[in-house]
């Protein structure tokens, strides 16, 4: 399913009527999960959508992403995400692209410039490190009015 983004209830529901026409072709699943989706990837030729994680995780499983529309314009990517429209045309030629053997050549070839070396050790080390007295205290409101309640 989409995030929570404006319309989401709207593309869901164009999701739904989609994936209804093709039973036993289409399965809709609104989560799979950190593990079922990285799982789900080693079954995959290609990634197509607008989403962060054809920019951030996909490169570094050699895949392909086609990336539509510009959600995730002016994001650092790595070269194997392949950038297009939102026309029919340009969606077709991307993901042939994509599917294609200099596209999945590729796609193996790039570099994920979000992965780095130790990057489990730079986060620990960055929690570790930074003083809590730094990120100051958090405040709570009671916005309830009291006479509203009966």
């Amino acid at each position: 399913y989409p995030n929570n983004d404006s319309d989401g209830k709207v593309i869901i529901d164009l999701i739904e009527k989609y994936a209804a026409t093709r039973r036993g072709r289409v399965c809709v699943i609104p989560s799979l999960g950190k593990i079922r989706y990285l799982s789900a990837l080693r079954c995959v030729s290609a990634v197509v959508g607008n989403s962060s994680s054809g920019i951030i995780e996909v490169p570094s499983t050699g895949i392909p992403t086609v990336d539509i529309g510009i959600r995730q314009q002016g994001r650092l990517c790595s070269d194997s995400v392949i950038h297009c429209g939102d026309s029919e045309e340009e969606i077709a030629g991307a993901i042939r692209f994509a599917l294609s053997a200099a596209g999945q050549a590729e796609a193996k070839s790039c570099n994920n410039p979000y992965a780095k070396p130790d990057t489990l050790g730079i986060i620990v080390k960055a929690i570790a490190e930074t003083p809590l007295e730094s990120l100051g205290a958090k405040r709570f409101y009671d916005i309830i009015d009291p006479t509203m309640h009966n």
